[in-house]
């Protein structure tokens, strides 16, 4: 079994204890949850309950669903938009602008404005602020947000008010308490959710966290090769000795421009671990690796 990436020590008594842990994102909740299991296992657990570790944008929906279950009466007011909807009508808003500048493209700054919208409302900036520093901006967030009540529907910061609402009308039990882990910032409007849903002193940010300390140190080296694929080729041969020297440890390998490099990557990887991989008579498997760049639609 590999060693876990994040070290649960950390975290051990407060999950325990039934502690909520909220994450900046699913990958590193998943990484948690992972680090959990293995300790279960090693103390000799083979069943335990599903700890209370979420990334917040999923604990926000949870509680959300919550909220519609409960029929609190925001959550009547407006389905959640969907991404490709709420582009849809940005678009439509700075279309039919009759002020906009012109040869302004409305696909070009809908992303934007959709953004811009999204941060104001997590930032709680006043709309009064905007008509003086964004005023085109502000002009479109009034027609946009016309549309959302004429269509009856609701942004994802939508939802995280009538969750604050529900937590605050006592629809939604209060957590003992919450641990927040992997946060740069946390928006006003996210830290006062947090705060309502938990007791005030009891929510506490873990601004340090790291992975399971390592068997091993090393001094930092700097080789060149010729070319990239021999520059490939060496890291694979690197990543496969220590592999096999230790087949519990993991092994990243940091690649700038990854995207463009994939199949060549992915072939010379293959090669180095599974070398009979090519053969007609070999069964297809999943490579024992895993690449982080995805492969485009287009190819």
């Amino acid at each position: 079994m590999m060693r876990p990436l994040f070290d649960i020590a950390t975290l051990k008594d407060d999950i325990e204890a039934g502690a909520l842990i909220l994450t900046s994102n699913n990958r590193l909740a998943t990484k948690i949850r992972q680090a959990w299991g293995q300790h279960q296992q090693a103390s000799g657990q083979t069943s335990w309950p599903q700890p209370s570790i979420h990334a917040i944008e999923h604990w926000i929906d949870e509680n959300w669903q919550r909220c519609c279950d409960a029929g609190i009466e925001h959550t009547t007011l407006g389905t959640i938009i969907t991404p490709q909807i709420e582009q849809i009508l940005w678009e439509q808003v700075i279309e039919e602008d009759q002020e906009k500048p012109d040869h302004l493209l409305p696909m070009s700054f809908a992303g934007l404005a959709r953004n811009s919208y999204a941060i104001t409302q997590r930032w709680q900036i006043p709309t009064t602020r905007l008509q003086q520093e964004a005023p085109l901006l502000w002009r479109w967030t009034k027609a946009f947000q016309s549309k959302l009540n004429q269509h009856h529907l609701a942004t994802f910061a939508d939802r995280a008010t009538t969750v604050l609402k529900g937590f605050t009308a006592g629809v939604l039990p209060q957590e003992i308490k919450t641990l927040m882990v992997g946060f740069d910032s946390v928006p006003p409007l996210y830290q006062a959710l947090i705060t309502t849903a938990s007791n005030a002193t009891e929510v506490h940010c873990v601004e340090k966290y790291s992975p399971a300390s390592l068997k091993h140190k090393h001094q930092a080296q700097q080789i060149t090769f010729h070319d990239e694929q021999q520059e490939i080729m060496a890291a694979a041969a690197w990543a496969e000795e220590h592999q096999q020297a230790d087949n519990t440890c993991r092994i990243g390998i940091v690649i700038p421009e990854l995207a463009r490099m994939r199949t060549q990557v992915e072939r010379i990887f293959r090669q180095q671990f599974e070398p009979d991989y090519l053969l007609p008579n070999q069964a297809r498997s999943a490579t024992p690796f895993n690449i982080s760049a995805g492969i485009p639609l287009s190819d």
